[in-house]
């Protein structure tokens, strides 16, 4: 692109922020179609946790959030809504959230959701790595249909998930280094654990569990 057409409206130094009032990065999706990519060399870089981190507002188009290629932490607190690696990113209307090459933990709390901003799904994806997905706390999620797909999914005691739309939770194993030098494969595992309830409304509920 052409530098001379762009215009600097403000700008400020990271010490310079505050993290009540501003983060060091705000990406807005204003109804586009937005993907965004972590990148592994920020995690430890305490000034932009310290300037409010990083915020992903996807809005109303189709958005996707790809964590780092490392061991990450999500907090999924809205369906669409949450933070990754303890409010280090945090994201709004963000419908396709996957992991990296590492270990993603997923936990979800559950709330009630009456659709997505441009998207009539909701897709959690753990990708590469031994990944797990926790759902804490009740979820109705109106008739958005839901994939969570990872090596380990656990639906706890006395929760429900809601929907009336296509439910699909997906175990699979996808670490490709669980192939040993010889060639062989080594010992994977893959679980679905419904200690609490699933109300599909009548509508496809796809359980499935494959190494």
């Amino acid at each position: 692109s052409d530098s001379s057409n762009v215009n600097v409206i403000e700008s400020k130094s990271l010490s310079d922020l505050t993290s009540a009032t501003d983060y060091a990065v705000q990406i807005d999706g204003n109804g586009q179609n937005v993907s965004l990519t972590i990148d592994s060399s920020i995690l430890n870089k305490q000034e932009i946790r310290d300037a409010g981190g990083i915020r992903f507002n996807g809005g109303a188009g189709v958005n996707r959030l790809f964590g780092a290629d490392a061991d990450n932490t999500w907090i999924i607190d809205d369906g669409d809504s949450g933070s990754l690696q303890n409010g280090l990113i945090q994201f709004d209307d963000v419908e396709n959230i996957f992991g990296g090459s590492g270990a993603d933990t997923f936990t979800i709390n559950g709330e009630t959701d009456d659709g997505y901003d441009g998207s009539s799904s909701l897709t959690i994806d753990g990708k590469g790595g031994n990944d797990s997905i926790t759902v804490t706390g009740d979820w109705s999620l109106s008739d958005s249909a839901l994939k969570l797909e990872a090596e380990s999914i656990t639906v706890n005691d006395g929760v429900t998930i809601n929907n009336t739309g296509k439910i699909e939770l997906i175990a699979i194993a996808k670490d490709s280094s669980q192939i040993t030098a010889e060639n062989q494969l080594a010992a994977r595992n893959t679980s679905i654990i419904i200690e609490g309830t699933i109300d599909a409304a009548g509508n496809d509920l796809v359980i499935k569990s494959t190494v």
